[in-house]
């Protein structure tokens, strides 16, 4: 038994990226590699963050994309926002060696506050900044089953913020990993990453996984006019131990501890974390029903902007699934938080320092069964926080499934985001620029209603495909607005802001022979706002410019012999244009990444990857004019896998 823990396509469209998949995955060799599967079996493959229970691709009236296995090995990919790249509507950009702008369906930044992100149900959100911290998720790749990714809300199910989507990072189960592996991939700039892990037995029904990993990330950055090293070091050891004592019991306990720096020759560079992180669950699974009771405590310290930042969270979550005659599905739990953080800083600080939140909450969806063919769901969240107090999050969603295979759907939902600590506690005064600003203690929620239609199915056994349509409605956005004074600009977060977002997102996996699979995902937004921000690199980016309007990602995947693989990927995203506080425009950019491997035995895998081929340097995201602005190069990467 394992458990789970309308838019017109914009005129951007004018450029393409192309990449190699290029991975050494310690696991690879006993992975089952997806290429082998007749395209109609993929869609019958399970996830688990929909409906918080297992339900195949096929069924789920959602925009969800799965990140298999092979997907990490073949993609070349050295780190899980890299990955997101060829998830259709993902936009992913590098800011700095510790820092990636990852969000959905637009909203970007360092610090997305609309994208929900979690490892084995512990969410990784950090609701203090709000955002995810990317330099600090450092779950090696060889230890990832697969990554579910939802685009839209998912509020119904895993509360506030989970708002333009869900990723669930679903690790493997212990005895997925018996034996030992080591990997290791370095580039010609001086990167490096390097994972070890070691799997065995405990008794008769248990298993033990330890690992560790270390990444060295080396770049050049745009400082004032000149090029400057960026440097970043992050390393992570952890452990998952998973034990099934009956035909329907599973229990697993793993956690992690993990520490890390970075910086350059730009002052308030420099940034240093220390995490670890404990989390327990016990499911039990009987046919189709179910239930999991899940707890995790999370450790957080990071000194980073002048501010140093502490962090304790305690999580309970329970989830019960249960059919109730012959048409009701039900999925139905509740879940309490607590924290507490302790924040100091010299020319930022908050107010006040020491802040403690208990949020909690319950649920309830059920899938009605209308028709043989036809299914709605019906959802709602209520939710307790300690900014806005009780809030309500419910969805409608229907599937219907056509005797061909394929199958339509659509869904109305609403989300909201809570304001955070620094939108609300955040305070400066700097009086040689005349700006400073104030405590914002009476924010609301933001809200946002999606309406989302979607058709997934066999075009032909060789060809399948997925498409989804979005209308977007945001309301009271969190902004930072500038007030004249005699002291010159006071900054005060507020909700003035408004938005329209509409999109189409289109993923479709072509298997042109037994031996070459190309996969194409591709993304159209167009985004309205009204009342946009001053935006000085705190505050919410909905500036309509800040999105890219197009972006298409092709993967092909050949292979040349039983022991060669040659994977191409090309990429092309539309430029942004006027990021923020007159931080300026960037460019629409091609990438191409080649990746060449060789199994030399059943065990040993070598790698040679070409990455950003088609340039020299590009810039892909720009923050305030004074902050460091990545440059993402040309590299050559080399690595291996070994297994025993």
């Amino acid at each position: 038994m394992r458990l789970p823990g309308p838019c017109s396509p914009p005129s951007g469209w004018s450029v393409f990226g192309l990449a190699l998949i290029a991975a050494a995955s310690a696991g690879a060799a006993a992975a089952q590699d997806i290429s082998d599967l007749p395209l109609e079996d993929l869609l019958q493959r399970e996830v688990t963050s929909v409906a918080k229970r297992p339900q195949q691709i096929a069924d789920a009236p959602a925009a969800v994309f799965l990140i298999t296995q092979d997907d990490i090995r073949r993609s070349g990919a050295q780190s899980i926002d890299e990955l997101l790249r060829m998830v259709p509507g993902m936009e992913v950009a590098a800011v700095s060696p510790d820092g990636t702008a990852v969000s959905a369906r637009g909203f970007n930044s360092r610090f997305s506050n609309k994208l929900l992100v979690l490892v084995d149900g512990r969410a990784v959100y950090v609701s203090t900044l709000p955002g995810v911290l990317w330099d600090q998720q450092l779950t090696p790749l060889e230890d990832i089953q697969r990554i579910e990714v939802v685009r839209g809300p998912g509020a119904t199910l895993w509360g506030a913020n989970a708002v333009n989507g869900v990723i669930n990072i679903v690790t493997k189960h212990a005895v997925d990993s018996l034996g030992a592996g080591i990997a290791a991939w370095g580039d010609d700039d001086g990167a490096s990453r390097t994972s070890g892990r070691i799997g065995f037995r405990v008794g008769e029904d248990g298993a033990l996984r330890l690992s560790a990993t270390e990444v060295r990330r080396r770049g050049d950055a745009l400082y004032l006019g000149r090029i400057i090293e960026d440097r970043a070091t992050g390393r992570q050891v952890g452990f998952r131990y998973d034990v099934e004592p009956s035909d329907h019991d599973a229990f697993t306990v793993q956690g992690e501890l993990q520490d890390g720096t970075s910086g350059s020759a730009a002052p308030t560079s420099s940034s240093d974390f220390r995490a670890h992180d404990l989390l327990a669950r016990w499911s039990r699974r009987d046919g189709d029903a179910g239930w999991s009771l899940q707890t995790y405590w999370d450790h957080g310290r990071r000194e980073s902007y002048g501010l140093v930042g502490e962090k304790d969270q305690l999580d309970l979550d329970f989830t019960r699934y249960a059919q109730l005659g012959e048409r009701h599905s039900l999925v139905f739990g509740a879940g309490y938080r607590w924290s507490k953080d302790h924040i100091d800083g010299g020319v930022l600080t908050f107010a006040p320092g020491r802040f403690k939140e208990v949020w909690y909450g319950a649920y309830l969806q059920d899938d009605v069964t209308v028709t043989p063919r036809l299914t709605v769901s019906l959802g709602a969240k209520l939710e307790h926080n300690v900014f806005t107090g009780v809030e309500w999050q419910p969805s409608v969603r229907a599937i219907w499934k056509a005797p061909a295979g394929w199958s339509v759907w659509a869904a109305v939902s609403r989300a909201v985001r809570t304001p955070s600590r620094l939108e609300t506690g955040l305070v400066f005064d700097q009086p040689m620029l005349r700006l400073s600003m104030v405590e914002s203690p009476d924010l609301i929620a933001e809200t946002m209603v999606a309406y989302e239609a979607g058709w997934r199915g066999q075009l032909s056994d060789r060809l399948s495909a997925d498409v989804t349509a979005y209308h977007q409605v945001y309301e009271s956005l969190i902004g930072d607005f500038a007030t004249p004074s005699f002291r010159g600009l006071v900054l005060r977060f507020e909700n003035r802001g408004a938005a329209r977002v509409t999109g189409l997102e289109a993923a479709v996996d072509a298997r042109l022979s037994p031996v070459w699979t190309v996969k194409v995902a591709a993304s159209a937004s167009r985004m309205t706002a009204t009342h946009p921000s001053v935006n000085v690199g705190v505050g919410s980016n909905y500036d309509p410019a800040s999105t890219p309007r197009g972006q298409i990602s092709l993967r092909s995947m050949y292979d040349l012999s039983d022991a060669v693989d040659v994977d191409v990927w090309l990429r092309r995203v539309d430029g942004i244009h006027g990021l923020g506080f007159g931080a300026g425009t960037v460019k629409a950019y091609s990438d191409l990444d080649i990746r060449l491997a060789w199994r030399a035995t059943p065990r040993l895998e070598l790698f040679l990857r070409g990455e950003n081929l088609l340039r020299a340097s590009r810039i892909e995201f720009k923050e305030l004019p004074e902050s460091p602005i990545a440059l993402v190069d040309r590299r050559i990467a080399f690595g291996f896998g070994l297994r025993r």
